[in-house]
């Protein structure tokens, strides 16, 4: 990359480069299957896998995945402006909302809230998404049942207990960053979320007015709002 950016691909991360002990510890880089790597600053936005990630430096962060199916059709006329979000539940018990829209290539992506989530790592295509999300489509927008469907695929949500993004520095880690748990909101919040990693790296502090990042901060209690809600 113009920038001095350079990606490697397919070289899992086996451990962490520490330096120090629990409450005192430094990352100094990581260990891949194919060497190791020193940095000034090591950023975790491994999504399904950062809680794994997290163990390496002794950090307990749930960040548990589920599995959410979507497809794509052939491309065609521009006619969809806006993202289509149907709040309804399902008639057959097996969804929540669904939403479709058209990107500039005029392709419609298209996907489904599952009624209840279905946790862990599957990434094989279902036989019941296409019926049900054809058949939710067409029933809102009849012109859509001439589509030609081109690829389906299944990913993973990385969520958190709280339904909150986990963003900053945990206590206690120094060289250490977090920017997972974005619970399907990624490509939405990555470039805001990068942006005040950056800064807090390079900084010492995030764009957004402190008080507000606090709120994704790797040291809160995930699981407050359940407390309180048990109450």
């Amino acid at each position: 990359m113009k920038n001095g950016a350079k990606f490697l691909f397919k070289e899992k991360v086996t451990s962490l480069l520490k330096d120090g002990k629990k409450g005192n510890l430094s990352i100094k880089g990581v260990k891949t299957l194919k060497g190791m790597y020193k940095a000034g600053a090591v950023v975790n936005a491994a999504g399904a896998d950062a809680s794994a990630l997290c163990k390496m430096a002794g950090l307990n962060i749930p960040v548990n995945p589920d599995s959410h199916e979507a497809g794509i059709t052939a491309p065609v006329k521009q006619f969809l402006k806006p993202l289509v979000v149907d709040m309804r539940p399902g008639s057959e018990g097996k969804t929540a909302n669904f939403y479709f829209g058209q990107n500039n290539e005029g392709q419609i992506i298209f996907c489904y809230t599952p009624l209840y989530i279905i946790p862990g790592r599957n990434r094989d295509s279902t036989s019941e998404f296409m019926p049900i999300m054809a058949r939710r489509m067409v029933e809102l927008i009849p012109r859509l049942k001439n589509l030609i469907i081109r690829r389906l695929w299944r990913g993973l949500y990385p969520m958190t207990p709280d339904g909150v993004a986990v963003v900053g520095k945990p206590a206690g880690v120094e060289g250490y960053y977090l920017g997972v748990g974005m619970c399907g909101q990624g490509f939405m919040m990555g470039p805001g979320v990068g942006l005040n990693l950056t800064n807090l790296i390079i900084k010492g502090k995030p764009l957004i007015n402190q008080e507000v990042f606090n709120l994704l901060s790797p040291d809160r209690d995930f699981y407050s709002g359940r407390k309180e809600a048990l109450k």
